[in-house]
């Protein structure tokens, strides 16, 4: 598939005063990175509405490393053991060894 892209007189300049930059190359990674997101959308709104998710789904899911969970906010309750185990004292530990001693 070829694109065209119409561009004002600015962006025109400066693209023709790189030419060293592969331009072709950063338009594609965009517009593949666009439908990545595109994806995750429709992916994440079948999550939310607890709609059956596809062999693709799954494969996409799989492929890029990422799940629908990573988009929800993190629980409130989750949130603040991380805080009061933030708060907690700690032991310094230089070996395996070390962990047993420090109970």
């Amino acid at each position: 598939m070829n694109v065209t892209l119409s561009l004002d007189k600015n962006l025109s300049q400066i693209i023709t005063a790189n030419k060293y930059i592969k331009w072709t190359e950063i338009a594609r990674d965009a517009i593949r990175q666009k439908a990545i997101d595109i994806r995750k959308a429709e992916i994440f709104n079948k999550y939310v509405k607890k709609e059956e998710l596809t062999k693709e789904d799954y494969n996409f899911i799989e492929e890029i490393d990422w799940h629908p969970v990573d988009e929800l906010p993190l629980k409130k309750e989750f949130v603040k053991d991380m805080k009061k185990s933030d708060s907690e004292k700690r032991v310094a530990v230089k070996n395996v060894d070390d962990l047993f001693k420090a109970k």
